[in-house]
């Protein structure tokens, strides 16, 4: 938790303004159309709203989740990997092995690990989204 909270607090504001923007820019044309055909609040939100902003939200949650897996500032600064190493993270141990045990190949190793597991998340979260998309247009 001692992580995770900071971690989780750093964007929030960001997400919050894209997400208030992507809101801000649909058209109120179609919630008043949906009103009159009788839908609440929260139909509004979950047949209009959000598949209006699905591609916001596939972005701020690539954004997300890469910014998870390559985290490393509050961690180290926080913890360094500690109590007994229960809040290291890869991009820490990478650190740690590479430049306070000198194993600069190992650390290498990692980061590109770190990189490939970040692609892998975006191509995963891509997918996701796509499949969706096929699926309503059948």
């Amino acid at each position: 938790m001692a992580v995770s909270v900071p971690e989780g607090w750093r964007f929030t504001g960001m997400y919050m303004v894209i997400f208030y923007a992507a809101l801000i820019s649909l058209d109120p044309s179609v919630y008043e159309a949906a009103k009159v055909d009788g839908a609440t609040d929260f139909q509004i939100l979950l047949k209009i709203k959000l598949p209006l902003i699905k591609d916001i939200i596939l972005l701020t949650l690539t954004m997300c989740l890469t910014g998870a897996l390559r985290g490393f500032d509050i961690p180290f600064l926080l913890t360094s990997g500690g109590p007994g190493n229960a809040s290291e993270l890869l991009s820490t141990y990478m650190y740690k092995k590479a430049f306070s045990n000198n194993q600069y190949g190992y650390g290498s190793a990692l980061a590109v690990f770190i990189i490939i597991e970040s692609m892998l998340v975006v191509f995963i979260l891509r997918k996701i989204f796509s499949e969706r998309k096929e699926c309503k247009e059948s």
